[in-house]
Protein backbone atom coordinates (compact mmCIF):
# COMPACT_ATOMS: atom_id res chain seq x y z
CA UNK A 1 0.00 0.00 0.00
CA UNK A 2 1.67 3.12 -1.40
CA UNK A 3 1.97 6.47 1.19
CA UNK A 4 -0.70 8.67 -0.85
CA UNK A 5 -3.73 5.62 -0.09
CA UNK A 6 -2.17 5.56 3.95
CA UNK A 7 -2.54 9.37 3.90
CA UNK A 8 -5.50 9.23 2.37
CA UNK A 9 -7.09 6.80 4.76
CA UNK A 10 -5.56 8.36 7.66
CA UNK A 11 -7.10 11.94 6.69
CA UNK A 12 -10.48 10.90 6.32
CA UNK A 13 -10.09 9.05 9.45
CA UNK A 14 -9.02 12.27 11.26
CA UNK A 15 -12.00 14.23 9.33
CA UNK A 16 -14.53 11.55 10.45
CA UNK A 17 -13.19 11.67 14.12
CA UNK A 18 -13.61 15.48 14.15
CA UNK A 19 -17.00 15.78 13.09
CA UNK A 20 -17.83 12.93 15.55
CA UNK A 21 -16.11 14.25 18.42
CA UNK A 22 -17.72 18.07 18.36
CA UNK A 23 -21.07 16.61 17.78
CA UNK A 24 -20.60 14.59 20.91
CA UNK A 25 -19.18 17.54 23.08
CA UNK A 26 -21.82 19.55 24.20
CA UNK A 27 -20.87 22.66 26.74
CA UNK A 28 -17.64 22.30 28.26
CA UNK A 29 -15.17 19.08 28.60
CA UNK A 30 -15.00 18.16 32.85
CA UNK A 31 -11.82 16.02 32.40
CA UNK A 32 -10.15 19.25 30.41
CA UNK A 33 -11.29 21.14 33.21
CA UNK A 34 -9.05 19.94 35.77
CA UNK A 35 -6.06 20.30 33.56
CA UNK A 36 -7.05 24.35 32.82
CA UNK A 37 -7.71 24.09 36.50
CA UNK A 38 -4.32 22.79 37.22
CA UNK A 39 -2.31 24.96 35.28
CA UNK A 40 -4.80 28.30 36.55
CA UNK A 41 -3.03 27.46 40.02
CA UNK A 42 0.47 27.58 38.80
CA UNK A 43 -0.19 30.27 36.90
CA UNK A 44 -1.61 32.57 39.83
CA UNK A 45 1.08 31.55 41.90
CA UNK A 46 -0.22 29.00 43.91
CA UNK A 47 1.85 25.78 42.93
CA UNK A 48 1.73 24.75 46.87
CA UNK A 49 -2.02 24.35 46.56
CA UNK A 50 -2.02 22.33 43.25
CA UNK A 51 -3.89 19.29 45.03
CA UNK A 52 -6.20 21.11 47.89
CA UNK A 53 -9.68 20.64 46.35
CA UNK A 54 -10.85 23.50 47.86
CA UNK A 55 -8.79 25.97 45.66
CA UNK A 56 -9.58 23.32 42.52
CA UNK A 57 -13.02 23.92 43.39
CA UNK A 58 -13.04 27.77 43.52
CA UNK A 59 -12.09 27.75 40.00
CA UNK A 60 -14.17 24.98 38.48
CA UNK A 61 -17.54 26.31 39.91
CA UNK A 62 -17.08 29.31 37.43
CA UNK A 63 -17.80 26.69 35.00
CA UNK A 64 -19.12 23.59 35.66
CA UNK A 65 -22.01 22.29 38.26
CA UNK A 66 -19.82 18.99 37.96
CA UNK A 67 -16.42 19.93 39.35
CA UNK A 68 -13.72 17.30 38.33
CA UNK A 69 -10.22 17.16 40.93
CA UNK A 70 -6.78 17.30 39.20
CA UNK A 71 -4.49 14.33 40.52
CA UNK A 72 -1.89 13.92 38.03
CA UNK A 73 1.68 14.57 38.59
CA UNK A 74 2.55 18.00 39.29
CA UNK A 75 4.84 18.87 36.44
CA UNK A 76 2.21 17.90 33.79
CA UNK A 77 0.76 21.21 35.33
CA UNK A 78 2.93 22.91 33.57
CA UNK A 79 2.51 21.96 30.00
CA UNK A 80 -1.36 23.70 30.51
CA UNK A 81 0.22 26.88 31.57
CA UNK A 82 -0.30 28.30 27.73
CA UNK A 83 -3.84 27.21 28.03
CA UNK A 84 -4.65 28.51 31.39
CA UNK A 85 -3.76 32.30 29.95
CA UNK A 86 -6.52 31.92 27.93
CA UNK A 87 -10.45 31.98 28.68
CA UNK A 88 -11.59 28.29 29.16
CA UNK A 89 -13.65 27.31 25.53
CA UNK A 90 -10.29 28.66 23.89
CA UNK A 91 -8.59 27.28 25.91
CA UNK A 92 -10.50 23.63 25.05
CA UNK A 93 -10.05 24.37 21.58
CA UNK A 94 -6.45 24.86 21.17
CA UNK A 95 -5.83 21.52 23.48
CA UNK A 96 -7.82 19.67 20.63
CA UNK A 97 -5.63 21.00 18.15
CA UNK A 98 -2.67 20.12 19.90
CA UNK A 99 -4.02 16.34 20.47
CA UNK A 100 -4.59 16.24 16.73
CA UNK A 101 -1.13 17.26 16.67
CA UNK A 102 0.08 14.61 18.96
CA UNK A 103 -1.38 12.18 17.16
CA UNK A 104 0.03 13.24 13.74
CA UNK A 105 3.58 13.21 15.47
CA UNK A 106 2.71 9.54 16.25
CA UNK A 107 1.89 8.37 12.61
CA UNK A 108 4.96 10.38 11.37
CA UNK A 109 7.34 8.62 14.00
CA UNK A 110 5.69 4.85 13.42
CA UNK A 111 4.99 5.52 9.38
CA UNK A 112 7.40 3.19 8.46
CA UNK A 113 4.56 0.20 9.84
CA UNK A 114 1.59 1.96 8.87
CA UNK A 115 2.91 1.32 5.13
CA UNK A 116 2.97 -2.00 6.13
CA UNK A 117 -0.40 -2.60 6.72
CA UNK A 118 -3.04 -3.53 4.16
CA UNK A 119 -6.33 -1.74 3.87
CA UNK A 120 -8.00 -4.19 5.68
CA UNK A 121 -5.40 -3.80 8.71
CA UNK A 122 -5.90 -0.36 8.76
CA UNK A 123 -9.08 -0.26 8.58
CA UNK A 124 -9.26 -2.86 11.57
CA UNK A 125 -6.91 -0.97 13.86
CA UNK A 126 -9.02 2.29 13.48
CA UNK A 127 -12.05 0.26 14.01
CA UNK A 128 -10.38 -1.09 17.45
CA UNK A 129 -8.87 2.46 18.82
CA UNK A 130 -11.82 4.33 17.46
CA UNK A 131 -13.92 4.64 20.37
CA UNK A 132 -10.87 5.65 22.83
CA UNK A 133 -9.92 8.25 20.34
CA UNK A 134 -13.08 10.04 20.31
CA UNK A 135 -13.51 9.78 24.07
CA UNK A 136 -9.87 10.99 25.02
CA UNK A 137 -10.32 13.88 22.10
CA UNK A 138 -13.71 14.85 23.19
CA UNK A 139 -12.98 14.75 26.99
CA UNK A 140 -9.67 16.55 26.03
CA UNK A 141 -7.60 14.23 27.94
CA UNK A 142 -4.23 13.57 28.10
CA UNK A 143 -4.04 10.64 26.88
CA UNK A 144 -2.78 11.17 23.30
CA UNK A 145 0.07 12.30 25.05
CA UNK A 146 1.35 9.26 26.24
CA UNK A 147 0.64 7.92 23.38
CA UNK A 148 3.30 10.33 21.93
CA UNK A 149 5.88 9.42 24.42
CA UNK A 150 5.50 5.64 23.84
CA UNK A 151 5.99 6.00 20.29
CA UNK A 152 9.03 7.99 20.38
CA UNK A 153 10.15 5.48 23.17
CA UNK A 154 9.28 2.27 20.88
CA UNK A 155 11.45 4.11 18.09
CA UNK A 156 14.41 4.84 20.32
CA UNK A 157 14.19 1.35 21.38
CA UNK A 158 13.73 0.10 17.86
CA UNK A 159 16.99 1.76 16.63
CA UNK A 160 18.90 -0.32 19.87
CA UNK A 161 19.12 3.44 21.86
CA UNK A 162 17.88 1.91 25.34
CA UNK A 163 18.96 4.81 27.48
CA UNK A 164 17.02 6.96 25.50
CA UNK A 165 13.81 4.81 25.21
CA UNK A 166 13.58 4.21 29.30
CA UNK A 167 14.33 8.09 29.46
CA UNK A 168 11.40 9.35 26.79
CA UNK A 169 9.15 6.53 29.08
CA UNK A 170 9.74 8.20 32.37
CA UNK A 171 8.35 11.27 31.06
CA UNK A 172 4.98 9.27 30.98
CA UNK A 173 5.22 9.78 34.61
CA UNK A 174 2.36 12.05 34.83
CA UNK A 175 0.19 8.95 34.87
CA UNK A 176 2.48 6.59 36.98
CA UNK A 177 0.52 3.27 36.39
CA UNK A 178 0.88 3.14 32.59
CA UNK A 179 4.61 3.11 32.82
CA UNK A 180 5.67 1.50 36.32
CA UNK A 181 4.96 -2.06 35.32
CA UNK A 182 7.02 -1.36 32.09
CA UNK A 183 10.04 -0.66 34.24
CA UNK A 184 9.45 -3.47 36.16
CA UNK A 185 9.48 -5.56 32.99
CA UNK A 186 12.24 -3.60 31.83
CA UNK A 187 14.28 -5.06 35.02
CA UNK A 188 12.81 -8.24 34.89
CA UNK A 189 14.32 -8.51 31.59
CA UNK A 190 18.06 -7.07 33.01
CA UNK A 191 17.39 -4.24 30.51
CA UNK A 192 19.50 -2.30 32.69
CA UNK A 193 20.57 0.64 30.75
CA UNK A 194 16.28 1.60 29.81
CA UNK A 195 15.84 1.49 33.39
CA UNK A 196 18.96 3.76 34.22
CA UNK A 197 17.18 6.11 31.90
CA UNK A 198 14.13 5.67 33.28
CA UNK A 199 15.35 6.45 36.64
CA UNK A 200 17.29 9.62 35.59
CA UNK A 201 14.24 11.28 34.39
CA UNK A 202 12.08 10.19 37.35
CA UNK A 203 14.70 12.08 39.50
CA UNK A 204 14.48 15.17 37.00
CA UNK A 205 10.16 14.55 37.10
CA UNK A 206 10.40 14.74 41.20
CA UNK A 207 13.15 17.67 41.29
CA UNK A 208 10.29 19.78 39.15
CA UNK A 209 7.72 18.44 41.44
CA UNK A 210 9.22 20.03 44.41
CA UNK A 211 9.78 23.29 42.26
CA UNK A 212 6.13 23.33 41.40
CA UNK A 213 4.55 22.18 44.56
CA UNK A 214 7.14 21.59 47.22
CA UNK A 215 8.08 19.16 48.98
CA UNK A 216 5.74 19.08 51.72
CA UNK A 217 3.01 18.10 48.73
CA UNK A 218 5.37 16.49 46.31
CA UNK A 219 5.58 13.72 49.53
CA UNK A 220 2.06 13.68 49.87
CA UNK A 221 1.15 12.96 46.22
CA UNK A 222 1.01 8.87 46.76
CA UNK A 223 -1.11 9.32 49.40
CA UNK A 224 -3.71 11.06 47.13
CA UNK A 225 -3.30 8.38 44.60
CA UNK A 226 -4.55 6.16 47.42
CA UNK A 227 -8.07 8.23 46.96
CA UNK A 228 -8.82 7.37 43.98
CA UNK A 229 -9.48 3.79 45.52
CA UNK A 230 -11.32 5.10 48.27
CA UNK A 231 -15.06 6.23 47.95
CA UNK A 232 -15.58 6.55 51.59
CA UNK A 233 -12.35 9.33 51.74
CA UNK A 234 -13.75 11.74 49.11
CA UNK A 235 -16.73 10.48 46.34
CA UNK A 236 -15.17 13.14 44.11
CA UNK A 237 -11.25 11.03 43.14
CA UNK A 238 -13.38 7.74 42.88
CA UNK A 239 -13.95 5.98 39.81
CA UNK A 240 -15.70 2.71 39.59
CA UNK A 241 -13.81 -0.31 38.70
CA UNK A 242 -16.29 -1.96 36.15
CA UNK A 243 -15.50 1.26 33.77
CA UNK A 244 -11.74 0.24 33.61
CA UNK A 245 -11.01 -2.57 30.92
CA UNK A 246 -8.19 -3.99 32.61
CA UNK A 247 -7.39 -6.72 35.00
CA UNK A 248 -8.66 -4.85 37.99
CA UNK A 249 -12.35 -4.00 36.31
CA UNK A 250 -12.88 -7.49 35.58
CA UNK A 251 -12.11 -8.50 38.72
CA UNK A 252 -14.52 -5.76 39.86
CA UNK A 253 -17.10 -7.18 37.85
CA UNK A 254 -16.56 -10.81 38.98
CA UNK A 255 -15.99 -10.64 41.94
CA UNK A 256 -16.25 -7.19 43.56
CA UNK A 257 -19.64 -8.61 45.69
CA UNK A 258 -18.51 -12.02 47.14
CA UNK A 259 -15.35 -10.66 48.88
CA UNK A 260 -13.69 -7.96 50.84
CA UNK A 261 -11.78 -5.33 49.49
CA UNK A 262 -8.66 -6.67 51.22
CA UNK A 263 -8.75 -9.68 49.67
CA UNK A 264 -9.29 -8.07 46.52
CA UNK A 265 -7.01 -5.82 46.58
CA UNK A 266 -4.26 -8.40 47.42
CA UNK A 267 -5.76 -11.23 44.53
CA UNK A 268 -5.50 -8.84 42.00
CA UNK A 269 -1.95 -7.61 42.89
CA UNK A 270 -0.43 -11.29 42.80
CA UNK A 271 -2.53 -12.19 40.12
CA UNK A 272 -1.21 -8.92 38.23
CA UNK A 273 2.14 -9.76 39.72
CA UNK A 274 2.04 -13.37 38.00
CA UNK A 275 1.10 -11.63 34.80
CA UNK A 276 4.26 -9.51 34.71
CA UNK A 277 6.67 -12.25 35.28
CA UNK A 278 4.63 -14.58 32.84
CA UNK A 279 5.52 -12.13 30.27
CA UNK A 280 9.03 -11.10 31.87
CA UNK A 281 9.81 -14.71 30.65
CA UNK A 282 8.27 -14.03 27.38
CA UNK A 283 11.40 -11.91 25.94
CA UNK A 284 11.03 -11.66 22.19
CA UNK A 285 14.69 -11.11 19.69
CA UNK A 286 11.90 -9.12 17.37
CA UNK A 287 11.75 -5.48 18.87
CA UNK A 288 8.02 -4.38 17.90
CA UNK A 289 6.74 -7.58 19.50
CA UNK A 290 8.64 -7.28 22.46
CA UNK A 291 7.76 -3.80 22.82
CA UNK A 292 3.89 -4.91 22.27
CA UNK A 293 3.95 -7.35 24.89
CA UNK A 294 5.29 -5.42 27.50
CA UNK A 295 2.89 -2.77 26.49
CA UNK A 296 -0.08 -4.98 26.58
CA UNK A 297 0.97 -6.14 30.02
CA UNK A 298 1.23 -2.42 31.16
CA UNK A 299 -1.90 -2.00 30.45
CA UNK A 300 -3.52 -5.03 31.95
CA UNK A 301 -1.61 -4.42 35.17
CA UNK A 302 -2.09 -1.00 35.47
CA UNK A 303 -4.93 -0.11 38.48
CA UNK A 304 -6.10 2.74 37.42
CA UNK A 305 -7.39 2.88 33.82
CA UNK A 306 -10.42 4.69 31.66
CA UNK A 307 -11.56 4.14 28.00
CA UNK A 308 -10.10 7.08 26.50
CA UNK A 309 -6.17 5.82 28.15
CA UNK A 310 -6.78 2.47 25.47
CA UNK A 311 -5.85 4.26 22.69
CA UNK A 312 -2.67 3.22 23.46
CA UNK A 313 -3.71 -0.14 22.06
CA UNK A 314 -2.63 1.67 18.96
CA UNK A 315 0.81 0.74 19.47
CA UNK A 316 1.02 -3.06 19.85
CA UNK A 317 -2.07 -2.96 17.61
CA UNK A 318 -0.08 -1.68 14.98
CA UNK A 319 3.30 -3.51 15.43
CA UNK A 320 1.76 -7.04 15.54
CA UNK A 321 -0.62 -6.62 12.34
CA UNK A 322 2.25 -5.53 10.62
CA UNK A 323 4.78 -8.23 11.53
CA UNK A 324 2.26 -11.37 11.42
CA UNK A 325 0.67 -12.30 7.99
CA UNK A 326 -3.20 -12.32 7.10
CA UNK A 327 -4.18 -15.76 6.75
CA UNK A 328 -1.58 -17.02 9.52
CA UNK A 329 -2.25 -18.53 12.33
CA UNK A 330 -1.39 -15.88 15.05
CA UNK A 331 -2.00 -13.30 12.30
CA UNK A 332 -5.48 -14.60 12.59
CA UNK A 333 -5.69 -14.76 16.12
CA UNK A 334 -4.27 -11.51 16.61
CA UNK A 335 -6.88 -10.29 14.48
CA UNK A 336 -9.56 -11.70 15.74
CA UNK A 337 -8.56 -10.49 19.24
CA UNK A 338 -8.95 -6.91 17.74
CA UNK A 339 -12.44 -7.62 16.17
CA UNK A 340 -13.18 -8.52 19.77
CA UNK A 341 -11.95 -5.38 21.19
CA UNK A 342 -13.71 -3.73 18.43
CA UNK A 343 -17.67 -5.31 19.48
CA UNK A 344 -16.82 -4.94 23.31
CA UNK A 345 -16.34 -1.19 22.77
CA UNK A 346 -19.43 -0.44 20.92
CA UNK A 347 -21.92 -3.11 22.14
CA UNK A 348 -25.13 -1.78 23.38
CA UNK A 349 -24.27 -1.40 27.30
CA UNK A 350 -27.21 -0.64 28.17
CA UNK A 351 -27.78 -4.07 27.85
CA UNK A 352 -25.10 -5.06 30.19
CA UNK A 353 -24.17 -2.28 32.18
CA UNK A 354 -23.06 -4.44 35.15
CA UNK A 355 -19.90 -5.06 32.53
CA UNK A 356 -20.03 -1.99 30.58
CA UNK A 357 -16.15 -1.74 29.37
CA UNK A 358 -14.37 -4.43 32.02
CA UNK A 359 -15.18 -7.03 29.50
CA UNK A 360 -12.45 -5.23 26.76
CA UNK A 361 -9.88 -6.69 29.34
CA UNK A 362 -10.32 -10.33 27.91
CA UNK A 363 -9.33 -9.35 24.12
CA UNK A 364 -6.06 -7.20 25.65
CA UNK A 365 -5.43 -10.83 27.58
CA UNK A 366 -5.70 -12.58 24.00
CA UNK A 367 -3.59 -10.43 22.72
CA UNK A 368 -1.19 -10.32 25.17
CA UNK A 369 -1.52 -14.17 25.41
CA UNK A 370 -0.97 -14.15 21.28
CA UNK A 371 2.33 -11.62 21.23
CA UNK A 372 3.68 -13.98 23.90
CA UNK A 373 3.48 -17.16 21.81
CA UNK A 374 4.67 -15.96 18.05
CA UNK A 375 6.97 -18.15 16.49
CA UNK A 376 6.86 -17.15 13.05
CA UNK A 377 6.67 -13.58 11.53
CA UNK A 378 5.63 -11.44 8.55
CA UNK A 379 8.56 -11.77 5.61
CA UNK A 380 10.48 -14.56 6.43
CA UNK A 381 9.86 -18.05 8.85
CA UNK A 382 12.39 -17.10 11.33
CA UNK A 383 11.46 -17.14 15.10
CA UNK A 384 10.80 -14.65 17.70
CA UNK A 385 12.20 -16.67 20.27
Amino acid sequence: MNAQKIGFAVSVFVAAVLILAFLMVIGYSTDFLAFYTAGRIVLNGDGSKLFDYRTQLQIERRYTDAPVPYYHAAPEALLFLPFAALNYPTAYLFWAVANLLFFGVCIHVLRSWFLRLSLYDLLLLAGAVLIPFLAALSLGQDSFLSLTIYALSFKSFDKGEEVKSGSLLGLGLFKPQLVLPFLVLALARRRFRAAAGFLATAAGFILTSFAVVGVKATLAYPALLLKLNQKSVLASYYVEPHRMPNLRGLAWTLFSDRIDQLTFNLGVAVVSLLLILWSATRAKKDAAVDFSLCLLATLLVSWHFHLHDLVLLMIPALLLLAETELLSRWGLFLRASLVLTLVLEVIPWAALARIQFSGICVPLLLLLWGSGNIRYLKGAERKAT
